[in-house]
């Protein structure tokens, strides 16, 4: 099971503080919210992001280097500087 990540004091608060728009007929029709307020917001979304973006790394990571097709850093390295010789010389 994942560990979610933890919302911040600053968001609750957002959250806590946030007001609703309403229609003629008194049905909520949309959501002020502050600009600090969405800022926590967006920083949350942010880091929930960058966790399941790690987790999937470290899915591919345990299953090994040539099952997660991952390349070995000597080998770009040396695409690269084949490369940048062969430009040099066009």
């Amino acid at each position: 099971m994942t560990r979610q990540a933890q919302p911040s004091k600053g968001l609750l608060e957002a959250l806590e503080s946030v007001q609703f728009v309403v229609d003629r007929d008194g049905r909520p029709s949309g959501v002020f919210l502050d600009a600090a307020g969405w800022e926590s917001l967006l920083d949350w979304v942010d880091d929930l992001e960058d966790r399941a973006l790690v987790q999937g790394m470290a899915q591919r990571l345990r299953a090994g280097p040539v099952k997660s097709g991952g390349l070995r850093w000597d080998d770009l390295a040396q695409g690269w500087r084949r490369n940048r010789n062969t430009s040099r010389e066009n």
